[in-house]
């Protein structure tokens, strides 16, 4: 799972201007390739988070030597096909990956996908989200709904960002924090974040103006503005009690 783990990291950050050694990215892709191949059997959400990080990297530009080994390697139509027969199999996390991966390809079979992703939603009052009782990236039984509905959001909002499930479940995400500051773990609020940030960005939203008031043992020692600009300077803010 590091090799799946680390690969979209590297590539959203190398999609957000941060210089990342091209070398590296290209061993990461041979990685990817080399495992699809050597476990068939391995879970479909696993087959398919690997193939939508070597379909966005091709996306960026970055290509990897297809691993071959007794003429069976990773390609583009047949993992595609593949994964779209299993997609039943799959989890709510698996099918938003799915869709993901179809899209930046421009594959029709998106539009039945994001139809049966929308028609799987849970809704309550205002709210929705997407169910998983499991972690299909680490094989580990935990729930993770979060990452879940944070993807069907990425997915979502990039063919359509006035779909009426957005609001409600990012009004679900954003109430389903741990102590209303982050989630489970640092996997889960990075995970999240993508699938804000990507809504935001499919709204045209931009960082607004804020203020914060800083409290010690109840009692305010001061407050600080911040404008969109300032939002990421990287000079940290001080403070005296």
């Amino acid at each position: 799972a590091r090799d799946v783990a680390l690969n979209p990291t590297a590539l959203e950050a190398k999609a957000a201007g941060y210089k990342v050694d091209r070398w590296t990215i290209q061993r990461g892709l041979r990685a990817l390739r080399r495992l699809y191949a050597e476990y068939p059997r391995a879970i479909p959400e696993l087959k398919v988070y690997s193939t939508y990080v070597i379909l966005l990297a091709a996306a960026q530009g970055v290509g990897a030597d297809n691993y071959a080994e007794g003429g069976k390697g990773w390609s583009q139509t047949a993992a595609l096909d593949e994964l779209w027969s299993a997609r039943s199999r799959m989890t709510a996390y698996g099918q938003s990956l799915l869709l993901l991966a179809l899209d930046l390809v421009k594959d029709a079979r998106g539009n039945d996908l994001a139809s049966e992703l929308t028609a799987a939603a849970q809704r309550k009052g205002d709210l929705a989200w997407w169910t998983t009782d499991r972690d299909p990236l680490l094989e580990d039984f935990a729930d993770t709904s979060v990452e879940a509905t944070a993807f069907a959001v990425r997915a979502l909002a990039r063919r359509d960002p006035k779909n009426p499930l957005l609001e409600p479940a990012v009004r679900w995400l954003l109430l389903n924090r741990t102590y209303c500051v982050y989630w489970a773990s640092t996997k889960q609020t990075a995970m999240v974040l993508y699938g804000l940030l990507d809504f935001m960005k499919a709204r045209g939203e931009t960082a607004a103006d804020g203020e914060v008031d800083v409290l010690v043992n109840g009692t305010s020692i001061g407050t600080r503005r911040f404008t969109a600009a300032s939002i990421t300077s990287p000079d940290p803010i001080e403070m005296t009690a």
